[in-house]
């Protein structure tokens, strides 16, 4: 075991890695090595002197040398308690720092146990997460020629074309991402391909977006993008249906997204639930899960999760047609109720001047307005701490639809009087709409500035009593616009707010994983 005193197990593991590598130079045979911890050991810089000139004398004074530690974690003994965990974890930091300090030498490290979330007592010597790069949809079809899409929208096309446009690139990349990749990859290679299905859906996928004028509509650009749509979710179905949704204890949390190495982090976990399959890094370098995994994954301390995953399950693989909500929106909705159900709160970046206190309790669909009319309203149906997503499914001739809504995608009550209207938008900030070049963001900013402040003064008169004390806030998340977040207050103390860029990236959590493939 090493001292408990940590600054002497940092100088034992240096110690120890030193005489490590002069028994592998010098006395290879002499198995077995038995190397216990020195009661006085040399300091740091001096087991670094000493390595260096070690390797000096047998390597000569051109040497490069790689050195592989496997499972460094089980160099010495450590324990879930203290101190034997921080003084293991320093006598393996210092074993690491000796070899990484030293001129000429490359350390890997490598493990087969999984890491633990967030790091109990890592040596924090070789632990720094590193994302793995996403599918790129655009070299995905560049690369396969059944994926090409001939003639996609333009910059300038309607709006429509181009959310059904980025929706497909999102299906398109979350299904190969999830059983095609190393098919693409035998292809290319010219090794042959053995799964029917797969060689089945790119048949139908290059039939589907070719540009075909010799038959009525079938070269229109809304049919073909409408049809691969149909396909690519067709097939993403067929795959996340096989999987079976598993238990996973603190999966919300993973959700949200955790840090590495904040301390604050490790009150939601045990040292029996640390252990998570499938860790993925976001952009931002804190941990997460992969998509796959968080959609099938279920909370069984958190309700709504279910909830969430089932919205955003169907508009990957079941809801083909945009009008009931995008993927984007269903991402924003769960992702904030997963905020709350785990923090109790929601602030919507750094700076926001309103931290609104919301437990999280239930996901439900709702609509706060009646038959499409910004007048018609009734905010007191509301319950408190329940957050609110909309579900606008288009009628048929046979079959009618839910009410349109004029405004807000998401929305929440608190048990103090506030509510909030969110609306998501995909744009960058600059758009075009029926020809017309435009903001959409700064569009949806103005929409919900004059409706909050026309239900607030609607509110505090005498016809809607029920309604007094409350106050009506907007918020426009805008994760593709780069431009800083802001936040204006009315003359009547409600307050709208455009979430932007990293800031509202951040509030996806996992979920920001779809980003890669709809910007």
């Amino acid at each position: 075991k090493p001292n408990s005193d940590t600054d002497i197990a940092y100088e034992q593991g240096a110690d120890f890695m030193f005489r490590c590598v002069e028994a592998l130079l010098e006395k290879p045979d002499n198995f077995p090595y038995r190397f216990p911890p020195k009661d006085d050991p040399d300091m740091i810089e001096d087991a670094v002197e000493k390595l260096e000139k070690l390797l000096l004398k047998n390597l000569g004074p051109d040497y490069k040398l790689l050195i592989h530690v496997d499972e460094h974690f089980k160099m010495c003994y450590r324990s879930e308690e203290s101190p034997a965990a921080e003084s293991g974890a320093a006598f393996s930091r210092g074993a690491m720092s000796v070899l990484a300090s030293t001129p000429g030498v490359a350390v890997v490290a490598t493990y087969t146990h999984r890491p633990e979330l967030p790091a109990s007592e890592s040596s924090a010597v070789c632990r720094d997460p590193i994302m793995l790069p996403p599918i790129d949809p655009d070299m995905l079809m560049a690369a396969s020629p059944e994926l090409h899409f001939e003639d996609p929208p333009s910059p300038d096309e309607e709006f429509y074309l181009r959310c059904l446009w980025a929706t497909l690139r999102l299906r398109l990349s979350f299904y190969v991402q999830l059983s095609g990749l190393g098919l693409l990859h035998a292809r290319n290679c010219k090794i042959l391909a053995t799964d029917p299905e797969f060689e089945e859906f790119l048949a139908q996928f290059q039939s589907s977006s070719m540009v075909n004028t010799t038959k009525k509509g079938k070269g229109k650009l809304v049919t073909r993008l409408k049809k691969c749509n149909s396909l690519c979710a067709g097939m993403v179905e067929r795959v996340l249906r096989k999987m079976p949704i598993t238990q996973v204890k603190n999966v919300s949390r993973m959700l949200v997204g955790v840090a590495d190495e904040d301390a604050s982090d490790t009150k939601f976990f045990t040292p029996e639930t640390r252990q998570i399959d499938s860790i993925t890094v976001l952009e931002d370098g804190r941990l997460s899960l992969s998509l796959k995994k968080l959609l099938r994954s279920d909370d069984p301390d958190v309700g709504l999760y279910r909830e969430g995953a089932n919205l955003l399950y169907r508009r990957l693989a079941l809801d083909w047609d945009l009008l009931q909500g995008t993927p984007l929106e269903a991402a924003y909705a769960w992702a904030l109720a997963c905020q709350a159900a785990v923090m109790k709160k929601l602030q919507f970046f750094d700076g926001a001047s309103k931290l609104f206190l919301i437990k999280g309790t239930d996901f439900q669909a709702g609509t706060l307005f009646k038959a499409n009319n910004e007048d018609n309203f009734d905010l007191t149906s509301l319950q408190p701490d329940v957050i609110y997503y909309v579900n606008e499914i288009p009628g048929n001739k046979n079959t009618p639809g839910t009410p349109t809504q004029p405004i807000a995608d998401i929305f929440f009550r608190t048990t103090d009087g506030h509510v909030v209207l969110i609306d998501v938008s995909g744009s960058n900030g600059t758009d075009v709409k029926k020809g017309n070049r435009g903001d959409r963001v700064a569009t949806k900013e103005e929409k919900l500035v004059k409706t909050t402040l026309k239900m607030q003064t609607k509110m505090e008169g005498n016809e809607m009593a029920g309604h007094k004390g409350l106050k009506v806030h907007g918020v426009v998340l805008a994760p593709f616009d780069e431009r800083p977040s802001t936040e204006q207050q009315s003359s009547k103390g409600n307050r709208v707010m455009v979430v932007r860029g990293d800031d509202a990236l951040r509030l996806l959590g996992g979920l920001r994983q779809l980003s890669r493939w709809v910007q």
